[in-house]
């Protein structure tokens, strides 16, 4: 992508959506990935709502940030979802060890 991410692309918005889980297991993971979302770079937001599923709404707005590039959101993106991976295997890894 060019350099000029901010003039072609002005928002972004994704949506992640965990379901399928215990609601404890769901909260877990809510509650361990929350601090992360807050090191998020200006211009991009990330909520969480948990109810029977677990989203995530992430909110890129490039007309906010000018120094804000496409790479930033998929660091940012990849960042959530690698904390989301960790969350499920330590929780998987308790359960197996009988926690």
């Amino acid at each position: 992508m060019c350099s000029d991410d901010a003039k072609v692309i002005r928002r972004a918005k994704v949506i992640i959506e965990i379901s399928g889980l215990d609601k404890g297991i769901l909260e877990i993971i809510y509650r361990s990935v929350s601090p992360e979302n807050k090191l998020a770079p200006p211009g991009i937001k990330i909520f969480q709502k948990l109810n029977s599923s677990l989203i995530f709404y992430c909110d890129a707005d490039f007309s906010k940030n000018p120094r804000l590039k496409i790479s930033s959101l998929r660091r940012t993106l990849d960042d959530l979802l690698t904390s989301i991976l960790i969350a499920l295997k330590s929780i998987k890894a308790i359960h197996q060890n009988g926690g």
